[in-house]
This record gives C-alpha cells, structure tokens and sequence, in this order.
C-alpha cells in the first residue's frame, strides 16, 4: 500500500467532508474521474489510502483485517492534490 491523503491544511476528516462523498457500498473501478478512498480506524491514528489498482482494493478489502474502514469517492483532480 502506498498512496494516501495528507493535507497540510487540515486533517484527513475534514477533507473528505469537505472534497469526498462517503459511499457504502464502493466498488472498483470506481466512475471515471473519481477515485477510491479507504479511511482505516488505526489505534493511534487514521490513514487514508488512495485506491489506486485491483491490488490496493484488494488489499484494503482485505476480510481478516477487522480494522473500521469509511469508503469515500472524490475527483482524482482533488486527491491528487493531497496525496502523497
């Protein structure tokens, strides 16, 4: 895994509320001109990966991983803003 948000100007919540639509039911490949964003509840932090290719989606579908997961959908324009 290897892309993810991190704006500099705010936290990672507060950019997909404000850039992101949180979808419940994702699917890859996600609508042209959108990209996945996987949100994952770690203990001490939070991360969200880009979901780039079939092996990110895999890997963050991942069934025995029971880490809280949010799914977004954004405009590749933004992410790519932020992504590093």
């Amino acid at each position: 895994m290897g892309i993810y948000i991190n704006p500099s100007e705010q936290t990672k919540e507060q950019w997909l509320e404000e850039y992101a639509v949180e979808t419940l039911t994702p699917k890859y490949p996600p609508t042209e001109g959108l990209t996945l964003i996987c949100l994952v509840e770690n203990n001490l932090f939070t991360a969200a990966g880009v979901i780039f290719d079939r092996n990110e989606w895999e890997a963050f579908n991942e069934p025995h991983d029971l880490r809280l997961r949010r799914w977004f959908t954004a405009p590749v324009s933004e992410v790519d803003e932020v992504a590093d």
